[in-house]
């Protein structure tokens, strides 16, 4: 009787710690959608489309200059 008392035990000690472990992570999911921390990319996409313009530029200046000059160029850069 004493060994089924002990598994018995066990299996209500995993179903209380699973229990625990759902109703944490239902409770971050909730503050999520309170709170609506949904990031805003928005900034970051539009550095990234200022960038992607910005070299656009450089790339046609420097497919203007004369290959040699275009050379020079690039290594004083690095």
């Amino acid at each position: 009787m004493r060994d089924l008392d002990l598994v018995m035990a066990g299996h209500e000690c995993s179903n209380v710690l699973r229990s625990s472990r759902r109703q944490t992570a239902l409770r971050g999911r909730i503050e999520l959608l309170e709170h609506d921390s949904t990031p805003d990319h928005s900034a970051v996409t539009a550095a990234k489309v200022d960038d992607e313009r910005a070299m656009s530029d450089i790339r046609r200046l420097l497919d203007k200059l004369p290959a040699k000059a275009g050379n020079l160029e690039l290594r004083q850069l690095h």
